[in-house]
């Protein structure tokens, strides 16, 4: 506009957006015909999925679509012209041309309106901060330093961890809400106190899959238990067959991945590898919320390695440890998908795809609430638009926190029903961002995700999994499973072959030529 042409806020190359959208249509699709929607952590992120690459693309060709929230960030671009550039999305010439007086003027422009851009499309354009483009630099304030993990700043990450108070009442601020179906289902109570007809359809379900080889080998590595099972009858409404189907996926996901691991070793390769990934708190397990669920928080921004099979190994170690650091009678968990800094291209659509997959039928019944942290300004317009389509009792799972969260505001109160009073420092929503780290992904140095201390937390991971150890050890499960050969654990016409040194460690005889 300074150059006297119309400012447009579109992308000079809008490659990646209707890919980015086309696959959340098609993972919307999937999950539509395979069986129907689960009211569980697939169909939630499907959703969020969906509504954040819907507005990536009507940000991208047609900004002018339902962005008030945005209007007052044009604010400083000459008052009515800056909203009749909102009118016209930036394709036609405003009525009133506006022309700088002076080049101060148009520095003065550049800086409301590229926040606004930043804005609209959620942080970055593309180039992941290689460029440095405008939007990138907006993206984190110049002249942050690291701060240094002194030992009060440990001491309040550790005290961070310290679940609040259990509460028994159900939020006011949530409708709908269902201890049954957001905090403790069936899994987490003993078969005998199910409904008969439940109890049948879990004995169907094992009488329909309980021969197949995967499920089999699962069984031996202690997976497929009447309280796994239950979840997969419960995330298709009864339905034994589209449960089998369900299940059949998930085995042979499993069978693939073989998510099993334990840092029991501080030392070992796979802890070694896991410490790299959780430098900068990208998916981390913190603590419990009111109700006992683990919480679980994932923040993309913070990615410090190249995408491959490790994330979702990652994420399935994470999953894996919230579901057993779950209080008493809890089987849920609350997570917390931070979009604070969310950036167009942060993460490739093979390994979106594959964490939809692990989510959807991997961990079946697994979701209680979904937090959305502060998402990009589209996204609130989105979904309140496609909120009236989606079944009330997954509506009821989605929790949107958008805008400031001062004591006593809507926002505050939200959280501190599910997260207790101290809900800034449980969830670390509202803590500095404490870690610095080069990022392969990115190409520049990323801070952590916020509250995330790795001197306080890694020691607390491995203590974690010492526990966890010593729980199964007691079961009689493993790892290790020192009567289980290798060649009935392992389907090496399957397996992607990582971290063999911890199934020769967990598994009798010898391994064979990978």
């Amino acid at each position: 506009r300074a150059r006297g042409r119309p400012l447009r806020l579109v992308r000079a190359s809008a490659g990646p957006a209707p890919r980015a959208t086309m696959s959340s249509f098609a993972s919307i699709a999937m999950l539509m015909v395979d069986g129907g929607l689960s009211l569980d952590f697939g169909t939630v992120a499907s959703l969020l999925s969906f509504t954040l690459a819907a507005g990536l693309l009507v940000s991208t060709l047609l900004p002018s679509a339902s962005l008030s929230d945005v209007t007052k960030d044009f604010s400083g671009v000459s008052g009515l012209a800056g909203k009749e550039l909102l009118q016209h999305g930036g394709r036609e010439e405003p009525a009133t041309p506006v022309k700088p007086k002076s080049s101060e003027k148009v520095e003065a422009m550049k800086v409301p309106a590229l926040r606004a851009i930043r804005k609209l499309l959620g942080g970055c354009m593309g180039c992941h901060g290689k460029v440095r483009c405008w939007p990138s630099r907006l993206a984190r304030p110049a002249g942050k330093g690291e701060l240094a993990p002194d030992d009060a700043a440990i001491a309040k990450a550790l005290e961070a961890l310290r679940p609040p108070p259990r509460s028994q009442k159900a939020p006011s601020t949530l409708p709908g809400f269902d201890f049954e179906v957001h905090v403790a289902g069936p899994s987490a109570r003993p078969s005998q106190e199910w409904p008969e007809e439940l109890r049948q359809r879990v004995a169907e379900l094992r009488a329909e899959v309980g021969n197949d080889v995967d499920f089999k080998r699962h069984a031996a590595l202690g997976f497929c238990r009447d309280r796994d099972l239950v979840r997969f009858v419960l995330a298709r409404q009864g339905n034994v067959a589209a449960a089998a189907k369900l299940l059949r996926q998930a085995l042979r996901w499993r069978s693939k991945r073989m998510p099993y691991w334990l840092l029991a070793d501080p030392d070992s390769e796979i802890a070694k590898l896991f410490e790299q990934h959780s430098r900068t708190g990208k998916v981390q397990v913190r603590g419990h919320d009111c109700f006992g669920r683990s919480i679980v928080t994932m923040d993309s921004s913070v990615e410090t390695i190249k995408y491959g099979p490790m994330q979702t190994h990652f994420l399935a170690y994470c999953l894996e440890a919230a579901l057993s650091e779950c209080a008493e009678g809890v089987s849920k968990v609350c997570a917390i998908f931070d979009l604070e800094r969310l950036a167009m291209g942060q993460a490739p659509m093979s390994s979106i795809r594959e964490s939809l997959e692990i989510l959807q039928a991997g961990y079946p019944e697994t979701l209680g609430t979904c937090v959305v942290w502060q998402p990009p300004a589209y996204f609130k317009t989105l979904f309140a638009i496609i909120r009236h389509l989606i079944d009330p009792k997954t509506l009821a799972k989605v929790v949107v926190v958008h805008g400031p969260c001062e004591p006593g505001s809507h926002n505050d109160k939200v959280m501190t029903e599910l997260f207790g009073n101290r809900w800034r420092e449980t969830t670390g929503l509202a803590l500095p961002r404490y870690e610095r780290a080069d990022s392969e992904w990115f190409g520049r140095v990323v801070e952590g995700a916020r509250g995330y201390l790795h001197a306080a937390q890694w020691p607390a991971i491995l203590a974690r999994d010492a526990r966890r150890a010593a729980t199964a050890a007691k079961q009689g499960r493993g790892p290790p499973w020192e009567a289980l050969r290798w060649e009935d654990a392992i389907d090496k016409t399957v397996w992607d072959g990582l971290h063999a040194s911890f199934w020769e460690r967990s598994l009798a005889g010898a391994s064979p030529e990978r």
